[in-house]
């Protein structure tokens, strides 16, 4: 997926766990978080990359401009495989865009992923009210000895080639290969499979309330959850 996202030149910053993991910090997640740049051009990108992976799924054609350019902020993927969805996000609240977060090139296994520094993801993640990102946001001061008036910093870039000529470290292997295998063991104990289609959200909150109403109903009905 990350891979077809590139060929197709998609505009995206990696934010949330799968973030998290590629810097070296082991959480495991269901989900891909990404903050994609707000424009026509680049959602028709985002449907290109998903129908190179899942050119039989009619559903892609269900992302369209209007939602993420509109009302829904975020629009959630669950292809047919059901291991991973992704949660496409124009904005979280007023301030925060594409635009508005460092971010920084990583090479994973060749391929390049625009993630969030682990600056940003702290400051996204330290003043929410879910408990899970309070963990996550102390993770990350630890590991990367951050400090409360971090904030982050504006980048810009005078054209796509300046972007993609940025530095492109690789992430800590050993954590980037502890997260994977995290994840893995993850998808064999909670039996999660998300079913597929597009999903629409006004906000990030609302996409995390569904995310962990469907927890709940899989402990309910006598699956693993969490």
């Amino acid at each position: 997926m990350l891979r077809a996202l590139e060929d197709a030149g998609v505009e995206y910053i990696m934010v949330g766990a799968m973030a998290m993991g590629i810097h070296g910090v082991v959480r495991a997640t269901q989900g891909v978080d990404m903050l994609v740049r707000a424009e026509k051009g680049n959602i028709e990108r985002i449907r290109k990359a998903l129908l190179t992976i899942y050119p039989e799924d009619q559903s892609v054609e269900e992302i369209r401009d209007d939602d993420l350019l509109g009302d829904y902020a975020v629009v959630r993927y669950c292809p047919p495989s059901g291991e991973y969805y992704f949660d496409f996000i124009s904005r979280l609240g007023e301030v925060v865009t594409f635009e508005s977060v460092e971010s920084e090139v990583k090479d994973v296994e060749g391929v390049r992923v625009r993630v969030a520094t682990p600056s940003a993801l702290y400051q996204l993640k330290k003043d929410t009210v879910r408990p899970i990102d309070w963990q996550d946001a102390t993770a990350l001061r630890n590991q990367f000895q951050l400090k409360e008036d971090n904030w982050m910093p504006v980048r810009r870039f005078r054209s796509m080639t300046e972007w993609n000529d940025a530095a492109i470290p690789s992430p800590k292997s050993n954590g980037f290969e502890r997260f994977i295998r995290h994840n893995a063991l993850l998808r064999r104990l909670s039996n999660f499979s998300c079913p597929r289609g597009v999903y629409r959200y006004r906000n990030l909150e609302e996409a995390q309330h569904a995310r962990e109403f469907r927890t709940v109903m899989q402990d309910e009905s006598g699956g693993a959850g969490r």
